[in-house]
């Protein structure tokens, strides 16, 4: 609602972690992950050489897959000479959430 006061009604396009979480109110922010996530087309991950090293970062990716996402939907996009982790570490994890559900 916030958001939209301040840019004339129109909804948000993007939600950047980095700057849409605030380092004062991370329990508000992870609260509201889920929403922003489940109202997302696609997953874009910009992966550097820690990405999957870093629990903010697989969780994202899981509730991304829980809310609605398919391995389809998120876009690798590499910062450094790519490798076959990223994806493959993604199937599994779609495939544990197919499992939990």
């Amino acid at each position: 609602a916030a958001f939209k006061e301040v840019h004339a009604g129109r909804e948000p396009v993007c939600f950047l972690d980095k700057f849409c979480v605030q380092a004062g109110q991370v329990a508000e922010s992870l609260a509201c992950l889920p929403f922003f996530l489940a109202g997302s087309n696609t997953f874009l991950a910009l992966v550097g050489p820690t990405y999957l090293e870093r629990l903010w970062c697989v969780v994202e990716i899981h509730i991304f897959l829980q809310m609605r996402g398919t391995e389809r939907q998120i876009q690798w996009t590499p910062l450094f000479a790519p490798t076959s982790t990223a994806p493959t570490l993604v199937a599994a994890s779609a495939r544990a959430a197919g499992a939990a559900a």
